[in-house]
């Protein structure tokens, strides 16, 4: 799961970037683009393990994204309306249903804060980290993508806050 909703994302966000290099982008760049991209600064190291530590199911991920955006392509080549319109009321009314499983998700008061407490409690901040800790962090294979996924956890955590007050 963690292949699609957060690395399957910044691939894509990685990919759009690196797709066009047109220095005019910015003279021509909307609300949607920039939310798209916002990801794409990123950490190299810690992304590049991440990616090779769950690559067998970030593969088939980028397989099925690759399989949608084909379908979206054929579509225009066909110039098929029909089949447009019906990919994008599909995406709206899962949308829409990804919203209504996380406001009742968040409606329902469980152990994800004390989870929250304890990792923060035991980990450094990314900002309060010495040069050391991150060098030893990088040096040991493995101890930074663990600490990494922590980071994740707690960002994807602390996400779910933010939505619960958009949404609620």
């Amino acid at each position: 799961m963690i292949g699609y909703v957060s690395q399957l994302c910044h691939a894509i966000a990685v990919s759009l970037m690196c797709a066009n290099d047109n220095t005019s982008l910015c003279e021509y760049t909307g609300d949607s683009f920039r939310d798209l991209t916002r990801i794409a600064r990123i950490n190299d190291k810690m992304w590049a393990e991440l990616f090779l530590w769950n690559k067998e199911n970030l593969i088939s991920e980028i397989d099925q994204f690759s399989g949608a955006l084909n379908e979206m392509r054929n579509a225009l080549v066909a110039d098929d309306r029909e089949k447009l319109e019906e990919m994008f009321r599909l995406s709206t009314q899962r949308r829409a249903a990804l919203i209504r499983r996380l406001r009742n998700l968040l409606s329902h008061r469980f152990a994800v804060p004390v989870v929250f407490s304890a990792l923060a409690c035991h980990l450094p901040r990314p900002g309060e980290m010495s040069r050391s800790d991150r060098g030893r962090m990088l040096g040991r294979p493995g101890k930074f993508a663990q600490n990494a996924w922590v980071y994740s956890v707690v960002k994807e955590w602390a996400l779910l806050c933010s939505v619960r007050r958009i949404y609620a």
